[in-house]
Formats: structure tokens, C-alpha cells, sequence
């Protein structure tokens, strides 16, 4: 006798199902409330109207009717559905507003690359690393440092902007944004500056590579731009956001060190034999251990 096939699911089932699944991520507080009756924007579904507002508003129950095409002729169907608050927008009713107007002077795309694609641009691209737009190179000792502790520390080292020149020009590219940095770059790769008292070639086979893989985002233009754009693309670049007052900046290391302090105070009780705190609870020392397997295996 076969087997009997699973009852379908209601769809109240389905619907409960679906709530369950929605509830199940991590939603944040909304900051925009909606009421039972509001219609609003949810993908490029033709109309959706809010009939329950569950969790706080959390979560909301849509009312939802498709429009769409089906083998060429036009199908409708009406369907319920949970979405969290932040899926869904306000409803407007200027959809033939005009579009934003953009400034196409300048098409600048960003594309992940690693700094061995900046070292051979340099190399192998004349590179132009002094337009007349770009100060000197003005980095201290302790700027370029603190340039290798982020790459070595998996820490964002900023975007590299460049622009093309043509094919028959003395130079191929021109250094837009990222000449301090690039410049460290080939420093330390030339084996001129030292980072932990060591030079590019002097460090073991896995830091060169860590170094010379490192990931930056890296953009250039593909036309030759007129000084003027140069020129205007360079301010965006440099006169965007809010530089960190130093008051924040301050307190942040405050922060860190006190961080450290109880990191320093944990290996000491780890590494004392402090009986009030079982194996684990601190953590492990890794260069504690090693010691003490040395230790173990000279007395063994």
C-alpha cells in the first residue's frame, strides 16, 4: 500500500510559517512607524497595503496585488505576506518625478585590487606621481609606519584614485588621490624604510606575501579629463565627511588603554596559577605555554 501523500498546508499555516520566519531575524527598532490602511513601496510589487503592524512595528502584514506578465498575456494575483519594517518605503505618488541630476563630468569606479596591481601601475604604467595639483611628499616617518602597522594589521588603508592620460603621452596615469600612501609603498618595497626594524626583503616569505596581497580599492578614469575636472574631483575628495575632533580621539585611547590594562591583568593571574579562575576562564598565553613546554620537555 503506498504511502499517503502530506496534507498541503493552509494558509493560515503558510501565513504563521511565514511570520515565524520573519521573527526569526534580527530586526532592529524601527524608526519609521506605519498604520493598518498605509500604502506602501515594496520592491516593484504594484500595490501593498499594510493590514497588520505586529512587534512594535517591527513587522507588518502585507496585503499585496501583482500585476505581471505570463507566457505574453497579463496575470494578477493577490497574495499575504510578512516583511520587516525596513523592507518596505513610504509610498509617493511622484513617480514621474525627474531624476536626480548627477555630475557625469567625472565617471570614477571602484574595483578591489591587491598593492602588487598598485606596484606594477608604478613600475610599469609611467605613473606621474607630481601633477601639479598634489602637495609634496610630506609624510613623517611615524605617518609611513603607521601606514605598514595597518596593511600588517588587516586594518583599511584608504583608496587609491587614479587618471588616464593616453597612450602617447610622456606619462600614462596621473596620481589622483593616494600619493602619500603609494609613495610609502614603493618605499618599503625598495627596501628604504624598515618596518620592525627589518626591510620589505628581509622579512620571511609569508609577510612579502601578506604585503604584496593586501586588498585596496583602487579606482581610474578610462577618458582623459580636462584639468578643470581634475581639479574639481580632487576637492570632493579631500573636503568630504568630518574629520574626528581630537577630544573623541583622545578619550578612544583612553578607552583602549584601559582595555589593555585588564588584558595585561588576566595574563598575570593566568600565568600565576591563580586557583580562583578554573583553566580557560582567562584565555590562553600562547608564548606562557611555549615556555612551559620547553620547560616540560628539557626536564623530560
Amino acid at each position: 500500500m503506498g504511502r499517503k501523500r502530506p496534507k498541503p498546508p493552509t494558509e493560515e499555516e503558510k501565513l504563521a510559517c511565514d511570520l515565524r520566519d520573519t521573527r526569526s531575524m534580527r530586526i532592529n527598532e524601527p524608526t519609521i512607524i506605519y498604520s493598518v490602511g498605509d500604502r506602501v513601496r515594496h520592491g516593484n510589487i504594484y500595490k501593498s497595503i499594510v493590514k497588520e503592524v505586529l512587534d512594535g512595528g517591527k513587522i507588518l502584514l502585507l496585503d499585496e496585488h501583482l500585476k505581471g506578465k505570463e507566457y505574453g498575456r497579463e496575470v494578477e494575483s493577490d497574495r499575504l505576506m510578512h516583511v520587516a519594517w525596513h523592507e518596505v518605503k513610504p509610498w509617493a505618488e511622484n513617480e514621474s518625478a525627474q531624476r536626480v541630476s548627477y555630475d557625469d563630468d567625472v565617471c570614477m569606479k571602484f574595483m578591489q585590487q591587491d598593492i602588487s596591481s598598485l606596484l606594477h601601475k608604478y613600475y610599469h604604467w609611467r605613473l606621474n606621481m607630481e601633477p601639479e595639483y598634489q602637495r609634496d611628499f610630506v609624510w613623517e616617518p611615524s605617518d609611513e609606519t603607521s601606514l605598514l602597522d595597518s596593511i600588517f594589521n588587516n586594518i583599511d588603508i584608504g583608496k587609491f584614485s587614479f587618471c588616464f592620460l593616453g597612450y602617447g603621452e610622456d606619462y600614462m596615469y596621473e596620481i589622483l588621490d593616494g600619493k602619500q600612501r603609494l609613495n610609502t609603498l614603493v618605499r618599503f618595497y625598495e627596501g628604504r624604510i624598515k618596518y620592525k626594524g627589518m626591510t620589505y626583503h628581509e622579512m620571511c616569505f609569508r609577510d612579502r606575501t601578506h604585503f604584496k596581497t593586501y586588498g585596496v580599492a583602487v579606482s581610474e578614469t578610462r577618458e582623459i579629463l580636462t584639468t578643470a575636472q581634475k581639479l574639481k574631483y580632487f576637492l570632493k575628495l579631500n573636503t568630504q565627511g568630518k574629520p574626528q575632533d581630537q577630544a573623541h580621539l583622545d578619550r578612544i585611547r583612553k578607552m583602549l588603554a584601559k582595555e589593555q590594562e585588564v588584558k595585561h591583568y588576566e595574563h598575570d593571574l593566568l600565568c600565576s596559577g591563580d586557583r580562583r579562575y578554573p583553566p580557560g576562564t582567562l584565555g590562553t598565553c600562547c608564548s606562557c605555554l611555549s615556555r612551559k613546554k620547553k620547560t616540560n620537555d628539557t626536564n623530560d
